[in-house]
């Protein structure tokens, strides 16, 4: 087929293009790839990344999935002029259906940067592609989020975590602090490449730099410098390990910087700004050892590449999901309000990067995985981690106060800070230096603060050596416990850092005594490990909970988190530059979706539910039934029925009905029961006991796939959305949920209406995006 007789067949007989002129098809053809697939070959595979839509030219394929049982079920037949790929590029999710050629077939590849600025950009192909998208959705055998599930989880790199992107360069990362400065160069091409650094500058004669490549290392020892004078530094370092890893600035494409504290002002990793300079340099009486160095950094490297996206990564936004009962300390409200004490949480970067990786090997979505994670190094904090978000953490308002450390951060209660610095009248500086030099394993040991300093002293019996290890221990396996409890359950144990990865002995005594919890170490396995590859499995064949030790690479995960924010700063200013449409807010009342047998069990054998008017999201209507809600302590009469009908019951509370009742229900997604409290239900039939099934709703916007590409998201991005009102307010955390039934809408509930007076009617405007899935 010609190239002209291709131009007529796209505008003739592909119904994506009918509203296209010619020259914009022909140069949506020119930028695309033509492939030949022949029978049987397979075009797209379920869990692959979706990277183009196809047309088909001639042939014919078919659009198919397989269930548990291996059965496979086709959802549509293509056949020249149809469309496929479309569900993949309008949601974000992962491939979830295979397409199978039926016989020889042609088709257009259309990458997405193609799709994106010439197919989206026209209305009219946009609605097609949508409708399309709603009918095979209906087709499916299964639901959406189960395809979505299994499509994740059957995905070689699911949650992104290379560094791969689709332009070439370096990304610089930079983590400045007092005595050290750990730089890495990450190649976005060539994941073999990436160079590691440490700049020891504690001698203020002789700095002495070390650089790593793969296996091969190199140690510089050079006068001591001036911060101005770093890039010549790396550039000098890194010349050692050859001209193949020469440091040369002009392959700079961004600039990560690690950052301690960002207080409860970032909620995740932020392009750098004057402003965003300025509001770390505030937070600097959290962190006065680490804000400083850490802006000093930022200003030299900015000197040095003024045209790149520099980013901040903070080690506090992870934790900031964390609930007020979770983050208060038992000290004068007041405290909180005017200073900010509270607990803020460290190693965030860290914890989300195990969360994520636990997730990929143990091939569930981490939507659905209770963690904790032990990121034990220089320093060291637990985590838990519940669906996903950060609930609990060990550590506290600042990198000084939290979980016994082996060198710095020991374990100091806020109220002995608080005495320290008004009674002694001492700075905060000299607090942290305090806490930095003599507390954790050095402090109680008066040995080292390297574990396995303190593991041979112990061995040959030293008492300090012996008390700090356990001491050390304790605290782990306490906090483990603690968390599960907080969690009601554990999927995944992972411990990573130092003294995470290498203490066979730590790992061991941290399990001890869990085996009632699920957690069952093989103790072969890990006093066998060594060297690791990414991740190792550690727990017994037969355990219920997974047992990961993950290597940690921390300027690695500045670097992935750097192209993450670059990215969603990106999809932002492209949104706010065609000027999407406000979003309605809606007020969520508490409610009930009951099952089919919950209903007769309420209201009579072979009752059906009484639709009373309808919501606004298709199908989706209140119902006549009123329920009564009956927890351990109190009750709630005369809630409100939804309909339809759901395979679980699940109801939905705000916050300040827990105490009422007597429950302690999760923020969660609908749906995502797993773990939650229940209760009892009354109706005028009867009574009925649900195990589970309790939440407070997570605030979310429901998004059709061609709203969600109008504000450049995707399902489950998580964003912050400002609220216009008498007491405007910007709510963090809200997620977004893609699915072709969905009309565009926020939910909020009657809490935090009642916080800012909004009502039914209000509209909201996406003001950040603050994670990606």
């Amino acid at each position: 087929m010609s190239e002209v007789d291709l131009k007529q067949f796209f505008l003739e007989q592909v119904r994506l293009f009918e509203h296209f002129p010619a020259d914009k098809v022909e140069e949506i053809i020119i930028k695309s790839r033509l492939a030949t697939y022949e029978g049987n070959e397979a075009i797209l595979e379920t869990g692959d990344e979706g990277k183009f839509i196809g047309v088909v030219i001639s042939g014919h394929a078919e659009i198919s999935m397989t269930d548990n049982t291996g059965t496979r079920t086709v959802i549509s037949q293509l056949e020249s002029g149809d469309v496929f790929g479309v569900m993949s590029l309008l949601t974000g999710d992962r491939i979830v259906a295979d397409v199978i050629a039926g016989n020889r077939c042609f088709v257009l590849m259309i990458p997405q940067d193609v799709f994106n600025s010439h197919i989206l950009t026209n209305p009219k192909a946009v609605g097609y592609l949508s409708r399309l998208l709603a009918d095979r959705t209906r087709a499916m055998s299964v639901d959406i989020v189960t395809a979505q599930a299994r499509a994740v989880t059957s995905a070689d790199d699911p949650y992104a975590l290379s560094l791969h992107t689709g332009a070439p360069g370096k990304v610089v990362v930079l983590n400045v602090g007092l005595s050290q400065i750990h730089f890495g160069i990450y190649d976005t091409h060539e994941s073999g490449a990436d160079i590691h650094g440490i700049i020891d500058n504690a001698d203020k004669q002789t700095a002495r730099v070390t650089v790593m490549v793969g296996p091969q290392q190199k140690v510089l020892e050079r006068p001591a410098f001036k911060l101005s004078e770093l890039f010549s530094v790396i550039a000098e370092a890194t010349a050692q390990l050859g001209e193949a890893f020469a440091f040369h600035p002009e392959d700079v494409t961004a600039v990560g910087h690690r950052v301690v504290h960002g207080g409860n002002k970032f909620h995740s990793a932020a392009v750098i700004t004057p402003g965003v300079i300025a509001d770390i340099e505030a937070l600097s009486d959290f962190a006065p050892l680490h804000n400083p160095v850490n802006v000093a950094g930022i200003r030299v490297a900015m000197k040095q590449f003024p045209g790149v996206p520099h980013v901040a990564v903070f080690d506090t936004a992870f934790h900031q999901t964390l609930a007020p009962y979770a983050y208060l300390y038992g000290l004068p409200y007041d405290l909180y309000k005017q200073h900010g004490i509270r607990r803020y949480g460290f190693h965030g970067t860290s914890h989300r990067y195990v969360s994520l990786k636990a997730a990929e090997v143990v091939k569930r979505p981490l939507g659905e995985l209770e963690i904790v994670s032990c990121h034990l190094g220089i320093g060291a904090s637990l985590c838990a981690i519940d669906h996903g978000r950060s609930v609990d953490t060990t550590m506290g308002m600042t990198p000084t106060d939290g979980l016994i450390m082996p060198s710095r951060s020991g374990s100091i209660d806020p109220a002995v800070m608080i005495h320290l610095l008004e009674k002694h009248e001492m700075s905060p500086e000299q607090l942290s230096t305090l806490v930095n030099t003599e507390s954790g394993l050095k402090g109680i040991s008066g040995i080292s603060s390297d574990i396995h300093d303190i593991e041979k002293a112990a061995n040959d019996g030293h008492h300090r050596a012996l008390l700090a290890h356990k001491a050390f221990c304790y605290q782990v396996r306490k906090n483990i416990g603690a968390y599960v409890a907080a969690m009601g359950g554990i999927d995944v144990l992972a411990f990573t850092g130092d003294i995470g990865e290498t203490s066979a002995a730590v790992r061991s005594l941290a399990c001890q005594g869990l085996g009632y919890m699920g957690i069952k170490l093989d103790e072969e396995k890990n006093r066998n490990l060594t060297a690791i590859d990414g991740y190792a499995i550690v727990s017994a064949d037969d355990s219920p909970v997974t047992i990961l030790v993950v290597a940690n690479d921390d300027e690695r995960l500045v670097a992935w988190e750097t192209l993450r924010a670059i990215e969603r700063n990106q999809l932002l200013l492209e949104a706010k530059a065609d000027e999407p449409p406000a979003i309605p807010v809606e007020i969520s009342a508490h409610h009930v979706h009951l099952s089919q047998a919950d209903v007769e069990a309420l209201f009579g054998p072979g009752h059906q539910l009484t639709p009373m008017h309808e919501l606004s999201q298709p199908g989706q209507y209140a119902c006549e039934e009123k329920v009564h809600l009956v927890g351990p302590k109190g009750r709630i009469a005369n809630v409100r029925v939804l309909g339809p009908t759901r395979k679980e019951t699940q109801v939905e509370i705000a916050m300040t009905e827990q105490f009422k009742l007597g429950v302690q229900p999760p923020i969660r997604q609908s749906g995502d029961l797993a773990g939650t409290p229940g209760l009892t239900l009354e109706g005028p039939y009867g009574s009925t006991v649900i195990e589970r099934g309790v939440i407070c709703a997570q605030r979310h916007i429901h998004m059709s796939p061609e709203d969600a590409m109008r504000f450049r998201v995707r399902d489950n991005y998580v964003v912050r959305v400002r609220i216009e009102g008498e007491r405007e307010l910007i709510f963090g955390d809200v997620v977004v949920r893609v699915n072709p039934n969905f009309r565009l809408a926020m939910h909020i509930d009657t809490d935090e209406g009642n916080a800012g007076n909004i009502c039914t009617g209000h509209l909201g405007y996406i003001e950040e995006i603050q994670n990606r899935a």
